[in-house]
């Protein structure tokens, strides 16, 4: 893997799939512990495609573990496009208000 940019929302020093998590971390496995939204995931909706309704699809799933059935509900959804824009609790770098991006860019251009 090349090494992550600068401007990504991303900041690891390693990658490591679930398989193997619980060997490298013990007591890190996800098996039983559905609880933990600290992971990313990426969805690619088809172009036109209604970010509303996958919401509506996502919050609707439930998986039935052996003491109880976990859901989704509080799930949602960010564009990535505005993953460094829109604060967003998960995000491992600090927002930026889109407006000092134009009062800056706006300074240089007339400075």
């Amino acid at each position: 893997m090349e090494d992550v940019p600068a401007n990504s929302h991303l900041d690891i020093d390693y990658v490591v799939s679930f398989q193997n998590l619980e060997t490298l971390l013990p007591g890190t496995s996800l098996e039983g512990n559905w609880g933990q939204y600290n992971y990313y995931a990426y969805a690619l909706l088809r172009h036109g495609a209604d970010a509303d309704a996958a919401v509506r699809k996502i919050q609707s799933l439930s998986v039935p573990l052996r003491d109880y059935t976990h859901t989704f509900e509080n799930l949602g959804i960010q564009p990535l496009a505005d993953i460094h824009f829109v604060h967003n609790r998960g995000n491992l770098k600090p927002s930026y208000n889109r407006k000092y991006l134009y009062i800056y860019g706006a300074a240089a251009l007339g400075g």
